[in-house]
């Protein structure tokens, strides 16, 4: 029941999305079609919350509704339906626990999202000016109330699910962004493949850095498939293949920082895949795991050469890798120095978050909102107060994970550490879609992380009580 409600959510998400998204290209009024689906949307998740003791349901349409924007989520252009359909999940949520009375159940991540969420609002006290530090104050703490209040609820009433039905959840994911990105595409520009060396793609709620920071979190999903099916051949060919074709899409949809990282990752598993069957003197699962690259690759050839692209597609990835300057850290280290410049002005709570949406800071050729960091961004906003929180979050999700670590908890670690070594060279966490994304893991694999009655953020602490 849940894999084909998840099928059908992701499918209608889709059609939602792709109505808008033609809406805007064709310049009709995408905000009334946005509006009328989130209201939809709203509802549904109202009716769910009132019929079902298990929130599992509610919680998935959640998890896809920020990814059926056509546009750029900002406080200009939000639709009236965000407020409608919003407004129904808070009286769902207060139906739920008004019809089930369920009993809290604290995510041992959930004081250090606390932690996170008090540096944002109080980032950029004594720096910005009133006016605009009240408004960040409002609107950040609206945000994150709400944000803290559904990730407890939603931890409190979900039952405990297979791991292997987060996996599945992460593969029907991947393959709904992967379905946007070519849509985008083949919308915009008719298979033009200028329009991606371009670095164009668009699908409404993010550019391609987003598409791929988003789809890291999808890629070991496939993999853990051929442990779930205790290395058996099928296994060894099919679950590969799933997986290159997520890679295929990331590095087509290019975001060079991604890219890096994901062939890090599928050259490292390989290798490390070959080392096990050869430990293991296992040699026949060696050809039937290098088969499924090897196909992979032949199919890929094969479609390049019926579209007549098997060119552009290799100089595309010629000459865009090729502009990659390491001596700046491809324009990053200029950024960097200004940041960290600027701290001084407000060493214990930085700028604020919305220092960089007041004025665009300019360094050289550049200009930027956003620090392409995860961390100099919490520091440069938030001062050593969000730096210190960010580090304390960071230890702690992969600390617990750490204990006692099984096959699961390992797969759990490379999808969350995937897009966190993203974030080293450019923003993840103040991106709203990746903090949804993430959450939403975490609370339903809460099971691995074990739910505490005493939770706490003291890493030292824990590390004395395992002694």
């Amino acid at each position: 029941m849940k894999k084909r409600f998840d099928i059908i959510i992701s499918a209608c998400a889709l059609i939602f999305w792709l109505i808008t998204f033609c809406s805007k290209h064709y310049q009709y009024n995408y905000i009334y079609a946005e509006s009328i689906y989130l209201t939809i949307m709203g509802l549904t998740a109202f009716i769910l919350l009132c019929l079902f003791k298990n929130t599992y349901y509610s919680l998935i349409i959640v998890f896809f509704a920020p990814f059926t924007f056509a546009h750029y989520f900002d406080a200009y252009s939000i639709p009236i339906g965000l407020y409608i359909g919003g407004i129904f999940v808070i009286a769902g949520v207060i139906a739920h626990i008004i019809i089930y009375k369920p009993k809290i159940k604290w995510h041992k991540m959930f004081w250090t999202f606390v932690l996170l969420g008090l540096s944002l609002v109080i980032g950029g006290i004594g720096y910005l000016e009133t006016k605009i530090y009240l408004q960040q104050l409002l609107c950040l703490a609206i945000v994150y109330i709400l944000f803290m209040f559904l990730l407890l609820f939603f931890n409190s009433t979900i039952d405990k699910i297979p791991f292997e039905r987060i996996t599945f959840l992460l593969c029907i994911f991947s393959l709904f962004l992967q379905i946007q990105g070519y849509l985008a595409i083949f919308i915009s520009a008719d298979f033009n493949f200028d329009l991606v060396s371009a670095r164009a793609v668009k699908v409404g709620w993010g550019n391609c850095n987003n598409i791929d920071l988003i789809l890291l979190f999808t890629l070991p999903a496939p993999l853990y498939y051929i442990f779930h099916y205790k290395l058996s051949n099928k296994s060894l060919l099919i679950f590969p293949f799933i997986s290159c074709v997520t890679y295929f899409s990331l590095a087509l949809f290019m975001s060079r920082g991604s890219l890096m990282i994901a062939s890090l990752f599928m050259v490292s598993f390989i290798i490390g895949m070959i080392i096990y069957f050869v430990i293991k003197q296992k040699y026949l699962k060696i050809l039937y795991f290098l088969s499924s690259y090897i196909i992979f690759i032949i199919v890929v050839t094969i479609f390049a050469l019926a579209i007549h692209h098997i060119v552009s597609l290799t100089e595309y990835f010629k000459n865009y890798l090729g502009q990659v300057n390491f001596t700046n850290l491809d324009g990053r280290t200029p950024i960097y120095k200004q940041v960290l410049l600027e701290i001084n002005d407000n060493v214990l709570f930085g700028k604020g978050l919305f220092a960089g949406f007041s004025d665009y800071v300019d360094v050289g050729d550049h200009s930027f909102q956003w620090n392409h960091s995860t961390i100099l961004q919490a520091l440069g906003s938030c001062g050593l107060f969000g730096l210190f929180a960010m580090i304390i979050h960071l230890v702690n999700k992969y600390f617990y994970l750490s204990q006692n670590i099984n096959i699961e908890k390992f797969f759990l670690i490379l999808i969350f550490l995937l897009p966190g070594l993203y974030g080293l060279f450019d923003v993840s966490y103040f991106f709203i879609n990746f903090m949804i994304v993430l959450v939403v893991l975490m609370v339903l694999a809460n099971d691995l992380y074990g739910d505490v009655k005493n939770p706490h953020i003291n890493v030292l602490h824990n590390l004395k009580n395992t002694n």
